[in-house]
């Protein structure tokens, strides 16, 4: 159904305030809008100031179970991510 050229205008001067956010801190915000909470899908599901508490807690679960092998700290790494993730 075609719209009257009144509405044509009055939607493109709406459209013409959606530019999205315009500073650096919008911008980040709405970077994270997809973000629900990181528990399924592939890829980072994290915001980047999460990243040193998953260092600070595979340091200290590598101390405590002491990994031999690629695995086992592939999987040491997996559950500090997890824990980070669930919280």
């Amino acid at each position: 159904m075609p719209c009257s050229p009144a509405r044509l205008l009055a939607n493109q001067r709406n459209a013409a305030k959606s530019t999205g956010p315009k500073t650096a801190e919008g911008k980040a915000r709405s970077r994270m809008n997809a973000v629900k909470h990181g528990l399924t899908g592939e890829g980072v599901g994290l915001p980047t100031e999460d990243a040193a508490e998953v260092d600070r807690r595979f340091e200290s679960m590598q101390k405590e179970l002491k990994p031999r092998g690629d695995l086992a700290e592939y999987l040491v790494r997996r559950v500090a991510t997890m824990t980070v993730r669930v919280e």
